[in-house]
């Protein structure tokens, strides 16, 4: 990628960000993949808000820092979203697993509904506190006015 422009660099990788959403949504609600493998979404965002993140790495214009920051909103948020719908599904899996391990970690329905919530805590934060300092940096003029 040496040759390709940084302007262009963050083009594709914003624009695949987007496209690998629609094609990881599309290929989950056709098979409906998260009624055999509820973590799928949440491994499909993990890759989405990645893919994002080297978007971001290549930002050069203000428009780049506030799509980017948008983007981790929304993406963040349907992240959550989705773990916290498929948390019956996770623990419902972890049961049938009955494994020995398992059975002596005392998981049930409420640690697991704790640790969900620490979860998407910990991912509502990590998402807006990138997204503010994004935002910040994108409408900050002083930051552009070189170019």
């Amino acid at each position: 990628m040496n040759g390709i422009k940084k302007e262009n660099r963050f083009i594709i990788h914003w624009f695949f960000s987007l496209v690998l959403f629609g094609f990881l949504l599309a290929f989950s609600l056709s098979f409906e993949i998260y009624k055999k493998f509820p973590v799928f979404g949440f491994i499909g965002y993990g890759l989405v808000i990645l893919n994002l993140l080297w978007a971001l790495s290549q930002a050069i214009k203000p428009w780049h820092f506030i799509a980017i920051s948008l983007f981790l909103v929304l993406f963040g948020t349907l992240g959550s979203l989705d773990i916290v719908l498929s948390k019956d599904e996770m623990l419902e899996t972890l049961l049938l697993l009955n494994h020995e391990w398992l059975l002596l970690s005392g998981l049930n329905a409420q640690t697991l509904d704790d640790y969900v919530n620490v979860l998407v805590l910990l991912l509502n934060v990590f998402t807006s506190a990138l997204a503010g300092s994004a935002l910040f940096y994108g409408l900050n003029r002083r930051n552009f006015e070189k170019q």
